[in-house]
């Protein structure tokens, strides 16, 4: 059995491994599905101050419930299925995706979107630079949020591993943390992991299809 060989026997067995955890266990091959507690959403507020967290289990605009990546040969296919999508709130998803273990080496991906406005989505390379490689499509459908991007954004690797978060706001700005107030929920295999955004936790490796 060569390297190769060797590598995918391990991941399948270490998704396996997460299935117990509570995750399912990949459809197809170059696929992962997740699911994330229900009713684990969080708010955070500055008013009254200092900022804080707390528990927010009736908000289902932020809360995701499933998660599904998709690496095809030219795209990587992002979707997150949420309790119930409020458009009549500003919302983002952040995606965050390793094409190798060294840690802090992430692109993240931020598909936004605004009442009123056409959605956007940015790109950013490990150094925080935004990466210009091509359209990403983000839209709504029903209580899902499906985000499509070229694979070359990050450089097609043979495998990328997804964490995640959604954020909901209501006041202050998309990607000004020091403004941010709202509701959030973040991809999680274990409830005891704090539910800022400062501690990520990865899917399996997705293999991109031949």
């Amino acid at each position: 059995m060569n390297a190769r060989a060797i590598t995918r026997a391990a991941a399948a067995l270490a998704g396996m491994t997460v299935a117990v955890l509570g995750l399912a266990v990949p459809a197809q091959a170059g696929q992962w599905v997740g699911v994330d507690p229900a009713g684990d959403a969080a708010a955070y507020s500055c008013k009254p101050g200092p900022c804080h967290w707390k528990a927010a289990p009736r908000n289902a605009s932020a809360d995701m419930v499933r998660q599904v990546v998709t690496y095809r040969h030219d795209t990587i296919r992002i979707t997150i299925t949420l309790r119930k999508v409020d458009t009549s709130a500003a919302f983002a998803l952040s995606s965050i995706l390793k094409k190798n273990e060294l840690v802090g080496r992430y692109y993240g991906v931020i598909a936004q979107f605004s009442p009123g406005r056409t959605p956007t989505v940015v790109i950013r390379n490990p150094h925080g630079v935004p990466v210009s490689c091509g359209a990403a499509t983000p839209r709504i459908v029903g209580n899902k949020i499906k985000l499509v991007m070229p694979s070359r954004c990050v450089h097609s690797p043979d495998w990328i591993r997804w964490s995640g978060y959604m954020r909901v706001i209501f006041t202050g700005d998309l990607d000004d943390d020091a403004r941010f107030e709202g509701y959030f929920d973040k991809f999680r295999t274990d409830s005891r992991t704090p539910l800022n955004k400062n501690t990520f936790e990865f899917s399996r490796r997705v293999y991109r299809a031949a």
